[in-house]
């Protein structure tokens, strides 16, 4: 059917655990102290329904935050999620087909 996808919270978790970190310490690493609290309520609502609903995204912030975090760019969380929801639409295409 096509190549595996995963949604981008599987990968950031992975990062935590390889890290030791939690999402307090990735929330301070995106952008300091002071945006701490805005980067946890998005990371905690990423990890809450990003993973079930397509429509929840990234965003160009977040992305950039994560990137800063991880070391990676931010096209890196943008073609993750967006290969993600291209997966879950050919899954979707390929269910409604053999339905049919």
């Amino acid at each position: 059917m096509g190549k595996v996808t995963v949604h981008p919270t599987e990968f950031i978790q992975a990062e935590l655990d390889a890290r030791g970190w939690g999402l307090d310490e990735l929330a301070i690493e995106m952008g300091g102290i002071a945006c701490f609290g805005i980067n946890r309520l998005a990371l905690d609502l990423y990890f809450a329904v990003g993973p079930g609903d397509s429509n929840c995204r990234l965003g160009e912030e977040m992305a950039e935050g994560l990137a800063e975090a991880f070391g990676v760019s931010k096209n890196f969380f943008i073609h993750l999620e967006n290969s993600w929801v291209e997966g879950i639409k050919a899954r979707d295409l390929h269910n409604k087909i053999t339905e049919d």
